[in-house]
């Protein structure tokens, strides 16, 4: 039988339909489930959405959503880590809204992902996912397990071995499955768009070898320039006059640039959910118990016995042995002057209030590196940046001060503040090159340069480790008791009742000493203070409507009021008045300057060189810039692509006339020129023209599928079923 007929016969995983039965329900405060089963319908049938028509059910959305945060937990290194699940309802809803508009626009286009195809994929070209399980230390891929397991992954148990238990093996085949079902479901998914790009961006990726060069050519060709720089904020706003005929008369010739999509504001006062006095006191009264158990013990067997005690009390923390460059400073630094079985505190650290109990250390398996570098970025020339990296390792080798040299000319700003410092990393952090170079130096050693996608690195190693450590800790720390979380709510409604009662919601929260604050106006579908939840609701709203008190994560407790809506439509002259009166300040502060560089040009038009300007003006100083290119980055000044663009384009040792550009004046003169090399052109623009055609191809898609989405009708209905998102 072949393999592709016995994969049909053995393995349904695949091409089944992925039907699954939603079993969990939410609890009340996150979802409104009393009110489904009060009478708006049964959960299995609720909608969370709808997408041009077609129906999202809240049970595969929602049991998407517990899939995602189950990966993320299994995902992180901490057990106990907090997952952000507002993200995660966000990521979803985003994701079904993608997936669902391009089936809709793939079946539209005659788009279909055959079972063949898919078929292909899994048993002829596995993707690195697939088969990394099946790949040996030497590196040899054992296709004959792959294909026997994929085709019928109920074998996992024989090929676990007899020293696994059932249910484990049970686990492992249910897991192996689960996976296989979604990577069919994500690989439909990829071919299904790469079809949809194929036909939308067919007319544009057609790129003219000439082009392509004569484009490579003038991107990678730069400038040495002098200049004379007139910039607007020489003048000062109030030297500036602007009328309301000016600032109605810019509005009428913009208007079109000023249309708007329906808008919601909001006010509001803010209740901070922190402890409050009383909580205070009870921390406090913990930490002395602690304290006052562990001092009434002397062996280091009771004082063990009497941390172990307080550790399950107060929910203490015993991670495994751990890398010293994974355990923070403060505590680190505490831990290292202890011996094992020490225990001290209560010690104040960031964390609360702190008891620590070394447990053990030991060297461990995977070495870790403390290393600082000095990254050279490819300019035109490859050969010369690798004869700059060489001149400049030279000098760190000479006794200069590798901190110093790293900050004046590494192109890595994230570490070059930091005198180039990486801290400490261990294997798979650094790309293979750079990792491999730093592993195999000797601590106190430089070496390089290390090629790689980036640039050329000159490496530092200053420390190796691979210590561990494993302690305990018990931390304590005010925190909000219910008593005082429900104060605050006892608050907060009773303000929104009274604003609902007819008080002004501003005379009441200044008699109540509230600070009201207000929101920006906000579209449909953009989040206000960090809530998509608080958004959708509000456009659920008349004007006027006080909403409930609402807790926000790591905010405190709102309530606010729906104070303004704007309709679909053009912005008010009201609305754009202050942002047209600072546009129409900057043009005339430009056109007030332009007399000021005219005046200028008289005087160094004749001069040979821009540089002897102070000759003919003391007031004229000069500026240069070196290696100019043409993208719009402007040193000192900003951003202006009219610069860059002169830059590139005008004739090599002419002083030009004065031109306008985003940010003033100027009057320049290019010095010289450096074209890529020929040898660099040839080796260049073939990739160019590949890249040149990846960009058109991905960039006409993606604004395309900007557009459907922006036009498709999508109801989403998640504020019925979550507080918070």
């Amino acid at each position: 039988m072949g393999t592709m007929e016995r994969m049909r016969k053995t393995s349904p995983y695949f091409l089944a339909a992925f039907a699954v039965l939603f079993v969990g329900f939410m609890v009340a405060s996150d979802a409104d489930i009393g009110s489904l089963i009060q009478g708006r319908g049964s959960i299995q049938t609720e909608l969370i959405g709808k997408i041009n028509g077609e129906e999202i059910l809240y049970k595969d959305f929602d049991l998407k959503v517990k899939e995602v945060i189950e990966q993320k937990r299994k995902q992180s290194s901490d057990p106990n880590a907090n997952i952000d699940e507002d993200q995660v309802i966000n990521q979803v809803w985003s994701q079904m809204v993608d997936e669902t508009l391009l089936k809709q626009e793939a079946k539209k286009a005659g788009v279909i992902v055959s079972d063949e195809e898919i078929l292909d994929v899994l048993l002829d070209n596995p993707p690195e996912s697939l088969r990394k399980p099946f790949t040996d230390s030497t590196g040899t891929f054992n296709n004959q397990l792959y294909l026997e397991l994929v085709t019928n992954p109920d074998k996992m148990g024989e090929a676990l071995g007899p020293n696994v238990s059932a249910e484990e093996k049970q686990k492992a085949i249910d897991d192996f499955k689960k996976y296989l079902i979604d990577f069919e479901k994500y690989l439909r998914q990829q071919k299904l768009a790469e079809g949809l790009i194929a036909v939308v961006s067919s007319s544009v990726s057609a790129v003219s070898p000439q082009y392509a060069k004569e484009k490579y050519i003038y991107d990678y060709t730069s400038s040495d320039v002098d200049f004379l720089f007139f910039g607007r904020d020489e003048i000062q706003d109030n030297q500036v006059q602007v009328t309301e005929k000016e600032i109605a008369d810019y509005y009428d010739k913009h208007k079109q640039a000023y249309k708007q999509k329906p808008q919601r504001r909001l006010k509001y006062i803010k209740f901070d959910i922190v402890p409050n006095i009383d909580d205070t006191i009870r921390a406090g009264k913990k930490v002395d118990r602690i304290t006052a158990d562990l001092a009434s013990v002397t062996t280091i067997l009771e004082k063990d016995s009497v941390f172990d005690l307080k550790m399950s009390e107060f929910g203490g923390n015993n991670p495994e042995f751990t890398l010293i460059k994974d355990i923070p400073d403060f505590k680190l630094n505490m831990l290292q002057t202890m011996n094992v079985n020490d225990i001290i505190g209560p010690v104040m650290t960031p964390d609360g209030i702190t008891f620590l109990r070394l447990d053990g250390k030991r060297s461990g398996e995977n070495e870790v590196v403390k290393a600082s570098h000095i990254l050279l970025k490819f300019s035109v020339n490859k050969d010369s940046t690798k004869a700059e990296a060489e001149r400049i390792m030279a000098r760190a080798k000479g006794g200069e001060d590798f901190a110093e040299l790293a900050r004046k000319y590494s192109g890595d700003p994230g570490s070059a503040s930091k005198g180039g410092d990486l801290g400490f990393f261990g294997k798979g952090a650094m790309l293979k090159p750079f990792e491999e170079a730093a592993f195999a130096a000797a601590p106190g050693s430089i070496v390089g340069p290390v090629e790689t996608e980036y640039g050329y690195h000159i490496i530092k190693v200053f420390e190796k480790k691979s210590d561990e450590i494993k302690y305990s800790e018990i931390v304590i720390k005010p925190i909000v008791s219910n008593t005082t979380k429900n104060m605050l709510f006892r608050n907060a409604y009773s303000f929104q009742k009274q604003v609902e009662e007819g008080h002004s919601f501003d005379n009441l929260a200044e008699k109540s000493k509230y600070k009201v604050q207000q929101t920006m106006f906000f579209t449909k579908g953009t989040p206000v203070l960090g809530s998509q939840y608080l958004s959708d609701l509000a456009f659920e709203s008349e004007t006027g409507t006080v909403l409930q008190p609402l807790e926000l994560k790591n905010q405190g407790l709102f309530v606010c009021v729906v104070t303004d809506s704007r309709e679909n439509g053009l912005r008010t002259l009201k609305d754009m008045k202050e942002f047209i009166r600072v546009q129409v300040t900057n043009i005339k502060k430009l056109d007030a300057v332009k007399s000021k560089a005219d005046a200028a040009y008289s005087k160094v038009a004749g001069l040979d060189a821009l540089s002897k300007a102070s000759t003919v003006d003391p007031l004229l100083v000069v500026k240069s810039l070196a290696g100019v290119q043409n993208t719009g980055n402007v040193q000192g000044i900003g951003e202006d692509f009219v610069f860059t663009t002169k830059a590139t384009n005008l004739p090599v040792l002419a002083i030009s006339k004065p031109f306008r550009g985003t940010m003033g004046y100027y009057i320049m003169q290019v010095k010289s020129r450096l074209a890529p090399p020929a040898e660099s052109i040839e080796k260049g623009y073939m990739q160019y023209i590949t890249k040149m055609k990846k960009d058109n191809y991905q960039n006409e898609f993606y604004q395309w599928f900007g557009k459907i989405k922006q036009d498709a009708d999508i109801e989403d209905y998640r504020v019925k079923f979550y507080r918070e998102y």
